[in-house]
């Protein structure tokens, strides 16, 4: 059942990617001279990337740390290979078993970090590398004429598959996901390799995000999306000595609740 939160939500995580991309296309195709130096700097996505990875273990988030720690692979396959050899079929083969096993941690559900976790987001990864590998072994030997048209029509479903889950469910973690996957996605269709500053970007909104859902869930009620104890606190400090305090009691919430 939507809510009128979560249609809003879905619409302003939407335009978010849509601006998100924008942007991100119109950087590759001319980057401004400001943050040309950041882009040189191949230290800044691992500090980034590692904050990320740090911040999911302390607020217990697992499907975001699979993503870092993907986020962080990338960064150590660019650092041996800076330039992405296309033609190389393993390589390519990684980083798109990447972007599917994003797409397919989109179907599951937050849980808390554990050694089993972590061990099941890499089998995923190494799986959908060796599928893909397959896919891409078939294409070059059987439909290579064609594999432009089929490598587009994949990347299409994915992104279009990407954009579905996070509408779905427009969560801060599902956003997160979406766009790590969908940019990957572009990237590689395009044959461009995600700069220093892409991945600096994609590290910090995983930092940034995660730090606004546990706002939310501190001063927020999930259920009913009014603010809690502490939002109220908080209001309640801002008020003049002088105010009033209505209780009302709801008949059968529980019938509402369930």
């Amino acid at each position: 059942m939507y809510l009128n939160k979560d249609i809003q939500s879905a619409i302003t995580k939407f335009s978010l990617l849509v601006i998100i991309l924008i942007a991100g296309g119109v950087y590759l195709d001319s980057p401004p001279a400001l943050v040309q130096p950041l882009s040189n700097l191949p230290w800044l996505p691992v500090a980034a990337t590692l904050g990320a990875v740090a911040l999911s273990l302390k607020l217990n988030q697992q499907r975001i740390l699979n993503a870092a720690l993907y986020l962080l692979l990338s960064q150590v396959i660019l650092f041996i290979q800076p330039s992405l050899l296309f033609t190389d079929i393993y390589q390519i083969s990684l980083i798109t078993g990447m972007v599917m096993a994003l797409a397919i941690t989109l179907k599951g559900k937050d849980r808390s970090v554990t050694i089993k976790g972590i061990f099941d987001g890499f089998l995923l990864l190494a799986f959908m590398a060796v599928v893909w590998m397959l896919i891409g072994m078939a294409i070059e030997h059987f439909l290579s004429s064609e594999r432009q048209l089929i490598e587009l029509t994949i990347y299409s479903t994915v992104i279009m598959y990407c954009i579905y889950r996070m509408l779905e469910k427009p969560t801060n973690n599902n956003f997160i996901i979406s766009v790590i996957a969908i940019s990957h996605t572009i990237l590689i269709y395009n044959h461009l390799v995600a700069t220093n500053l892409t991945l600096t970007f994609l590290a910090c909104m995983c930092i940034c995000l995660q730090i606004a859902d546990s706002h939310n869930m501190a001063y927020y009620d999930e259920l009913t999306g009014i603010k809690g104890r502490r939002g109220l606190s908080m209001d309640s400090s801002n008020l003049s000595t002088d105010y009033t305090v209505a209780m009302a009691d709801v008949d059968h919430f529980k019938k509402f609740n369930d």
